[in-house]
């Protein structure tokens, strides 16, 4: 298999996560462990593809966008995609126990 078929694999398996709910996904070369660290700027280089609810799904290979800014900027909208759906799953949560 060749990186192009892995990134085009890798894109149609994000789609397939994010197309009919709402959804973020994420593959990295190495995990981090703590929920704080989930894409952060500290391992936003690790981080080599995603995807969120309503974006074609992102994979990159060139280890030096990995490490760029820009990468680290879109690797923070979603952690913040992320927190948002988990936030909204809390909430839906607590009303439907109180419902």
């Amino acid at each position: 298999m060749t990186s192009r078929s892995i990134c085009a694999s890798t894109r149609e398996q994000y789609f397939g996560v994010s197309a009919h709910t709402r959804a973020v996904g994420w593959a990295a070369f190495e995990g981090t462990f703590h929920y704080d660290e989930l894409l952060s700027d500290v391992v936003a280089h690790q981080v080599y593809g995603y995807c969120t609810t309503g974006i074609e799904p992102v994979v990159e290979w060139d280890t030096v966008a990995l490490r760029g800014e820009e990468w680290r900027h879109r690797i923070a909208e979603v952690r913040a995609a992320l927190d948002a759906l988990l936030s909204a799953s809390e909430i839906q949560d607590r009303k439907s126990r109180t419902d």
